[in-house]
C-alpha cells in the first residue's frame, strides 16, 4: 500500500508543469478533508448545511457528521455571494505539503483560514496545523 502511495505521488510530481497546483492522491486526500474536517466541525443540535468549493474535493471523502450537510457548490455555478470552505494545496517540497483550509468568496477568490502540514513518509500521513499566527488571506481586490 505504502509502495503505491510513493508511486502515486512520484507520478503526479512528474506532471512537468512546475506553475500547476501540486496533486495528491485520492486515499491521501481522503485522510486529509476527513481528518481537516473532523477537527472544525462537531455534530450539531440542529441540522444545518455546510458548503465547500468543489476544487480539489469530492463528496465522498466528506465525513458523515450527525445535523451536518455538506454540500459541494461550484464558484461557476453558485449564487453570486455564495461563501464557502476550500482547500488549497501549495508548495511540494519533496514530501511535504501545505494545505491551506479557509472560508471566503469563491467568486473572486477572497478567504482566510489556517495553514496545515502534511508530509508523507515511510511510516504513513502525518498532518498537522502549522500553528502559525496569521494563517493566510486573500481579499478580491487583489486578484
Amino acid at each position: 500500500m505504502l509502495l503505491l502511495l510513493c508511486l502515486s505521488l512520484s507520478a503526479a510530481a512528474q506532471n512537468g508543469d512546475d506553475e500547476a497546483e501540486p496533486t495528491l492522491p485520492e486515499n491521501v486526500m481522503r485522510h486529509v478533508v476527513a481528518r481537516m474536517t473532523n477537527y472544525y466541525f462537531k455534530r450539531a443540535r440542529h441540522p444545518r448545511t455546510i458548503h465547500f468549493s468543489n476544487k480539489n474535493l469530492k463528496q465522498e471523502w466528506l465525513p458523515k457528521i450527525k445535523n451536518i450537510t455538506f454540500e459541494l457548490v461550484d464558484k461557476n455555478t453558485g449564487p453570486i455571494d455564495l461563501k464557502a470552505y476550500v482547500f488549497e494545496i501549495f508548495d511540494k517540497k519533496k514530501n511535504t505539503y501545505i494545505i491551506q483550509f479557509g472560508y471566503g468568496d469563491l467568486r473572486c477568490g477572497a478567504g482566510s483560514g489556517p495553514t496545515w502540514i502534511l508530509r508523507i513518509t515511510s511510516s504513513g500521513i502525518r498532518l498537522w496545523p502549522d500553528g502559525g499566527l496569521w494563517g493566510w488571506g486573500s481579499s478580491c481586490d487583489s486578484f
